[in-house]
């Protein structure tokens, strides 16, 4: 998984309005991934094609922590070394995270997370 991945699958299920069941996530034109929230508490993610819905995986998200499932095996990723961050709740009040040498302006609204840098737009949608 990208960091930028990482960091956006956090920020969206942390900063979640209300009883959402899906979003979709997208990092680069033409790459949105779809994440539909399942009976476990895990969110499936599917990458929607013009043909068919490809599975990714399952990702549990509890606090900073990420456990992804995929194809049967288990990582476990802790994402606040990324966001610098020590505790869930301060994650609503990030403005900005740094990746690598890349600063990414963070804009939320209540139907969408926009992290931007110079060269990158990065979205959440919620439905």
């Amino acid at each position: 998984m990208s960091t930028l991945l990482i960091v956006m699958l956090v920020l969206a299920v942390n900063l979640m309005p209300g009883d959402i069941k899906v979003f979709s996530i997208g990092i680069e034109p033409n790459n949105r991934l779809t994440f539909t929230k399942q009976a476990d508490g895990g969110w499936g993610a599917s990458k929607l094609g013009f043909k068919d819905e490809k599975s990714l995986g399952t990702f549990y998200v509890k606090g900073l922590m990420i456990t992804a499932l995929i194809d049967g095996k288990e990582n476990k990723i802790d994402a606040s070394k990324y966001l610098n961050v020590k505790t869930p709740d301060q994650i609503k009040d990030l403005t900005q995270i740094n990746i690598g040498s890349k600063i990414f302006k963070i804009k939320k609204t209540e139907s969408t997370v926009i992290v931007r840098s110079d060269d990158n737009q990065s979205d959440i949608y919620y439905y």
